[in-house]
């Protein structure tokens, strides 16, 4: 599974951008919450005020990401848990969705978000996620 923050990079040319679009290309199923096109429509609004992207790149960016095989997961399954991982953790409610539904795949989440990796050190659930840079990335059969 992916979090917007890896997903981010299949759309610039950033650090990593290459390692998360090899992910993309894999051919391993991606999960995501199922606010996770909302995640990305914020990210796209921000690079649209800061002028990184056009409106029009931006719609061509949310048409492609819905073309994705992602599989969305609804995100009222993972309330409850998301809550108190974030409750007896410092990682944020939304980062919390993701990792829930990751233990509940027995999987990990994909980010490379390097202070939510930093924040989980120590908290029992860093074996759910881990870095873009640290994924050995083979192809699915």
């Amino acid at each position: 599974m992916v979090d917007a923050s890896v997903a981010a990079k299949w759309f610039t040319k950033e650090e990593h951008s290459e390692k998360a679009v090899a992910l993309l290309e894999s051919g391993h199923s991606l999960h995501v919450p199922d606010y996770f096109h909302l995640e990305m429509d914020s990210i796209i609004v921000k690079w649209i005020r800061r002028t990184l992207i056009s409106r029009e790149e931006g719609n061509a960016i949310r048409t492609a990401l819905e073309r994705l095989p992602l599989l969305a997961h609804p995100v009222g399954s993972f309330r409850k848990p998301a809550f108190d991982l974030a409750a007896g953790t410092r990682v944020s409610i939304y980062d919390c969705v993701y990792l829930a539904l990751a233990i509940a795949l027995k999987s990990r989440m994909i980010t490379s978000d390097h202070r939510l990796l930093s924040s989980l050190k120590g908290t029992g659930m860093e074996d759910y996620a881990v870095g873009l840079t640290d994924l050995s990335l083979s192809r699915a059969e």
